[in-house]
């Protein structure tokens, strides 16, 4: 057995090794595919926030503003010169946020514990009231945007970690250009072909502008760019005692569970399922039936 364990030991990191030299194959994109394509990606952000907004109005920025003003003892005051970037500390409610799946769960928690009240503490008019609606929709885009962008990188060294939203303004340009790089280029920043370097640099501007940070020269080393066809592969070795439980005697367990409740085993190509076919009740609706 200690023999079978030293084979499937060396056989791990051998596999190991010959993925990680694998290189993705992805054609170069034509000139000016990369912006379309770009254009069409930044354009859901907006999208995320109108249909959040039309999904739950009762859970808007601007009914639940009241009371999350008072949970910010020094938050700024709602002003006619008010930007959408000093509602930021309403927005970003933990310090280690990224990504916009996580933003969108915190403000629906901090929301729904907030509750539906009207937003009138100046809008005396209609013009007003809509000028305050349009301010805090521009913070929630804006918000998003900066998650979104920050979801494209990882902290260093140990990289299991996002980039928090609150150190948007820590990423430098040569990060994003990595980014770019790899995801419209397939390749090193440094072995983009020159003809296409200004484009790189196009994208690189078009997302600073996108997310409203002006993006500092240089790069900086505790952020990485995530880049799934070109980051090392995590992986752990485990013995061969594992695998034996796992594949043979679990998938007996499961399959014998499975058969009891009136599950049958389907294939479809290299895909494996379980099916169990419903029944019809008397009264002519459908109901699944019983194992």
């Amino acid at each position: 057995w200690l023999a079978s364990e030293a084979v499937f030991f060396l056989y791990y990191h051998f596999k190991h090794w010959q993925l990680e030299r694998r290189v993705a194959g992805a054609p170069l994109l034509p000139p000016g595919t990369p912006m379309e394509a770009l254009m069409k990606a930044l354009e859901s952000i907006e999208m995320i926030q109108r249909g959040g907004k039309l999904a739950e109005p009762h859970l808007s920025l601007s009914r639940s503003l009241p009371i999350l003003s008072s949970w910010h003892p020094g938050s700024p005051q709602i002003t006619p010169k008010t930007s959408a970037h000093d509602l930021q500390a309403f927005l970003h409610l933990q310090l280690e946020e990224s990504g916009v799946e996580q933003m969108l769960r915190d403000w629906h928690d901090s929301r729904s514990m907030a509750g539906s009240m009207d937003f009138a503490p100046t809008a005396v008019t209609d013009t007003h009231r809509a000028a305050l609606e349009q301010l805090v929709d521009d913070a929630e885009v804006l918000a998003l945007k900066q998650a979104e962008a920050c979801g494209w990188f990882v902290k260093v060294p140990k990289r299991t970690e996002r980039w928090p939203s609150s150190r948007v303004c820590e990423l430098r340009r040569g990060n994003v250009t990595e980014w770019v790089a790899w995801a419209f280029f397939n390749s090193e920043a440094a072995r983009v072909p020159s003809a296409r370097q200004t484009e790189l640099n196009e994208l690189v501007g078009r997302i600073a502008q996108w997310m409203e940070v002006e993006l500092q020269p240089g790069y900086n080393p505790e952020a990485s760019a995530m880049r799934l066809t070109m980051d090392p592969i995590p992986s752990a070795h485990r013995p061969l005692l594992y695998y034996a439980v796992t594949q043979t005697i679990l998938n007996q367990v499961i399959h014998l569970q499975f058969n009891g409740l009136g599950f049958r085993q389907h294939f479809s190509g290299t895909l494996s399922y379980w099916h169990r076919a419903g029944c019809v009740s008397s009264d002519g609706g459908c109901a699944s039936s019983s194992p």
